[in-house]
């Protein structure tokens, strides 16, 4: 056991190649990612260490979080901290974000888990000075395409901070931006402006007619026959539902909830999403000035995206203020 772990220490520990971060950092991909990558064999020493002989466990979800859990720490103790692992990074800036304690972070950083808490401090300054060269407000993972629909969202995070009068919550306002995954499209940010591909004209806006008012349908819906407006899946779907109640009443193992059950048989040909986050604001969603902002970020994704017309969805209390 000793040999073989002075093969790996020699093999793969010392011939890492580091990539360091500090004055480094472009994008937030580069601090998810670390200074280094997980050696395939020290990755299978230690999958075969927790799993053993089980194929199953060995290949399983949890096996893989825990020996890349333990190979991280290995890497960053035998390194003596010199190279962060990815792990080490997000966990310290997890920590310090949802704490704002510097104490559980020296705590964490002597039992070898994360970066200690100047060397956070350092990423998280080259990280904003990175940001702050960007002028886009789309994340870098966003494609620009009109045809994606892309939209945004935002809402109140509720942050809680150590203040000397006790426990007080600061309220901030979060941006979410979601995107239809279509793999055959590069990213316009990714191409290069001298290529052709570049002078490519975006697809054609649809025009549409915009009321100022609702208007009332010319035709209302009948009441006296209604069955000719019931969709011919209804039986099916009242089949399913049948199913599922009783599976429930004869306990059948491993029976869902209606939602999980209908995803285990009904086939969604509906297109995935992305999901990131815009910047934060810090501040709180139902100020008046907040809510401009929210909409001049939204219109500027729209033009980032080649989009027309963009969706913003609000929560009650900040869709008020915005009407």
């Amino acid at each position: 056991m000793h040999k073989d772990c002075s093969l790996l220490e020699d093999n793969d520990l010392t011939r890492l190649e580091e990539n360091e971060l500090i004055d480094k950092v472009a994008l937030p991909r580069d601090l998810i990612n670390g200074e280094c990558t997980i050696p395939d064999k020290l990755d299978r020493f230690f999958k075969t260490l927790i799993g053993g002989r089980d194929i199953r466990r060995k290949n399983g979800v949890n096996c893989k979080r825990l020996s890349n859990s333990i190979v991280s720490d290995t890497i960053f103790c035998v390194t003596n901290g010199t190279i962060k692992p990815s792990k080490h990074i997000t966990l310290g800036m997890t920590i310090k974000s949802l704490t704002s304690s510097r104490k559980i972070i020296n705590i964490l950083n002597r039992l070898g888990h994360c970066c200690n808490y100047t060397t956070l401090e350092e990423l998280e300054t080259e990280a904003t000075y990175s940001s702050e060269y960007r002028t886009e407000i789309s994340p870098p993972d966003i494609i620009r395409k009109s045809s994606l629909c892309t939209g945004v969202a935002f809402d109140n995070f509720d942050r809680y901070v150590d203040t000397h009068n006790g426990k007080e919550t600061l309220h901030d306002t979060v941006g979410i931006i979601y995107q239809n995954i279509d793999n055959d499209t590069l990213n316009g940010s990714d191409i290069d402006p001298g290529s052709d591909q570049s002078k490519m004209l975006p697809p054609p806006l649809l025009s549409l007619n915009l009321f100022r008012f609702l208007q009332m349908l010319d035709r209302l819906t009948p009441t006296e026959n209604i069955h000719q407006f019931i969709p011919n899946t209804l039986s099916l779907v009242q089949t399913i539902d049948l199913l599922h109640v009783v599976s429930l009443f004869f306990h059948v193992p491993n029976t869902p909830m209606w939602t999980g059950f209908n995803f285990r048989i009904i086939k969604d040909d509906t297109p995935k999403q992305k999901v990131s986050y815009l910047t934060p604001i810090n501040l709180s969603p139902t100020e008046t000035s907040v809510v401009k902002l929210t909409m001049t970020q939204a219109q500027k994704v729209g033009v980032e995206c080649n989009q027309k017309y963009v969706q913003v969805t609000y929560d009650l209390a900040i869709a008020k203020i915005a009407l």
